[in-house]
């Protein structure tokens, strides 16, 4: 895109020169025959007037011709320079209409790419919002059931759902490819989240294909980084998603380390599958192509990952190397640089044993009230059922209409709101809702199945306060209420039993560190030692990144000692 308006502005500098030429021939020639008489107007004014004066008139006219000379000389140049450019402006006749023919066809590819853009984001719209469906009541039956069997099923279920999703990112990444709007946006992360959520993804379909998924982490690797972790992700599941997908027998390995000299993860996704016929080899990098269709075609796939993981790794000035041999299998190695986020490492990882436990809220709420915002019962129908038993009342809107007289009359601690709603949508919702005063500084999430990343900063900047993204995770949901709760309306459990299987909770983001650190140091500052305990105790079951864990470490010490001058201290310390 950045190309086609770098050509319209210089289709527009060059038409701007020709029609200068022709100006400047149209001046030359009246500046000629207008000065030619002026000129002899004047030494006949000057001779008229100079009759029987002491100067003679003779050498008025002699001074006067002398001007006409370098008049004329002058005349003759400018002819000169007027021909050359005639001669541009005639071999050159037919440049402005194809100039014009030329921007003409850029604007139509311009619209065209827009419409191809609007076109995704309907689709990734319309396509989430049943999948938002199917997995938040799959989430709800793998809460209530008590049955094994049924709760296979829902892993089942989500593991579909995912890969679904993810096909569906893969399409709007490779739009934003196409237009060169794909970016990259480094932030600090802990790779054994990471590592954890790559398996979570994979090891269910290396399961449903009767292969090993072997994981081969090598200590050195730093344990935490600063880098894009979505799009490291997705380099990663893209590779390992094809290995399990074209791998019947045997195994698939994921191995990682790190490159000191290089400041580089480097990643090997090794299978024992089907290979890749040498002649093969370069049309793996080519959009939609799907190489050895007559032996692989029965494979599903939308033909895009490889090519964004080669594209994502050169934005990131990474590299991918290929190694196979057909009929025996294949080594896909990435050198991906990412920064160190201190000296720590990762040690001796081990996938974490997943065993299912008994659901558990991450809070309890007293005397909270939200208000949720969409045009489709579904979806309002899961968020309260993924609240369900929180102790929150949850009013519900179809529509903005009613949002806004729901907001008008009653006071709500926050609201999420749908953005694409017939009628009325969630922006024009939120324009009246902030003019007609009737906010009263409630903080606003935007709820939308809008999927493209960019989407988070348009919302902020339109006055949302935050962003949640279709399917809804329940996890995610938790978290999000907590940190814009006060922390007096929030009661934290402490059973620290995993909601998802684990013995742990995953990593707390920063934005959640610092919403339950502000309930912490709430709890400090009123000395709610009660308080204070039972969210000790339930976090102890988190971990944090970095200084955010030495802090909790600390103020857990401080707790025990009942020093709260210290505890003041640290908690000062974890929120700047």
């Amino acid at each position: 895109m950045n190309q086609t308006h770098e050509q319209m502005e210089k289709n527009k500098h060059i038409k701007r020169v020709i029609y200068f030429c022709i100006g400047a021939i149209i001046a030359v020639i009246i500046l000629g025959v207008a000065g030619h008489f002026v000129i002899d107007s004047y030494i006949s004014r000057l001779s008229a007037e100079n009759d029987g004066a002491m100067v003679p008139v003779y050498e008025v006219r002699n001074r006067m011709n002398d001007i006409k000379y370098i008049y004329y000389l002058v005349t003759a140049l400018f002819l000169m320079i007027t021909t050359a450019l005639t001669v541009f402006v005639t071999r050159n006749g037919r440049l402005v209409t194809k100039l014009e023919e030329e921007n003409r066809s850029i604007e139509v590819a311009e619209r065209a790419n827009q419409a191809k853009t609007d076109f995704l984001a309907n689709m990734s719209h319309e396509i989430r919002t049943p999948i938002n469906s199917i997995l938040g009541f799959n989430e709800m039956i793998a809460r209530e059931t008590d049955q094994d069997v049924i709760a296979g099923y829902t892993e089942d279920i989500k593991g579909s759902g995912e890969t679904l999703l993810f096909l569906i990112n893969d399409i709007l990444d490779f739009s934003k490819i196409e237009s060169g709007n794909i970016e990259i946006t480094e932030k600090k992360y802990n790779v054994s989240d990471l590592i954890n959520n790559i398996n979570n993804m994979i090891a269910i379909r290396a399961k449903g294909k009767g292969i090993d998924y072997n994981v081969q982490i090598d200590p050195a690797v730093p344990k935490s980084l600063y880098g894009d972790r979505n799009r490291v992700q997705q380099i990663i599941v893209n590779l390992l998603t094809n290995a399990v997908k074209y791998t019947d027998d045997g195994s698939v390995t994921f191995k990682m380390s790190w490159d000191e000299a290089k400041r580089s993860m480097k990643v090997q996704v090794i299978d024992t599958g089907r290979g890749i016929k040498e002649e093969d080899v370069d049309l793996l990098f080519n959009k939609f192509k799907r190489v050895g269709l007559e032996d692989n075609g029965n494979i599903e796939g939308s033909g895009l990952g490889l090519v964004i993981t080669k594209t994502l790794l050169n934005k990131m000035e990474g590299s991918i190397d290929l190694n196979s041999t057909y009929g025996e299998g294949s080594t896909f190695s990435v050198m991906i640089p990412q920064k160190p986020a201190g000296t720590e490492k990762i040690g001796r990882y081990e996938k974490p044993e997943r065993r299912r436990r008994k659901f558990s809220h991450l809070f309890q709420a007293n005397d909270v009230r939200i208000l949720v915002v969409d045009d489709t019962a579904t979806n309002l129908a899961i968020i309260k059922g993924l609240l369900k038993d929180t102790g929150i009342v949850i009013d519900t809107a179809i529509n903005g209409e009613t949002c806004l007289e729901m907001v008008r009359d009653n006071t709500y601690d926050i609201i999420f709101l749908d953005i694409r709603m017939p009628g009325m949508n969630g922006e024009e919702v939120l324009e009246r809702i902030n003019k007609g005063g009737i906010r009263r500084g409630v903080p606003v999430v935007a709820l939308t199945a809008d999927a493209l990343k960019e989407s988070r900063d348009k919302f902020l900047a339109e006055g949302f306060t935050d962003y949640l993204a279709k399917p809804v995770n329940g996890e995610k949901l938790e978290e999000m209420i907590i940190h814009y709760l006060p922390a007096k309306k929030v009661n934290i459990n402490s059973d620290g039993e995993d909601r998802y299987g684990g013995d742990k909770h995953g990593e707390v983001s920063e934005m959640d560190a610092v919403g339950l650190f502000r309930h912490l140091n709430e709890y400090v500052e009123t000395r709610n030692e009660e308080a204070l305990k039972s969210m000790i105790g339930a976090l102890s079951n988190y971990t944090f990144s970095g200084k955010n864990q030495d802090g909790f470490n600390a103020l857990k010490e401080a707790f025990e000692l009942r020093d709260y001058d210290k505890m003041k201290a640290v908690m000062a310390d974890l929120l700047n």
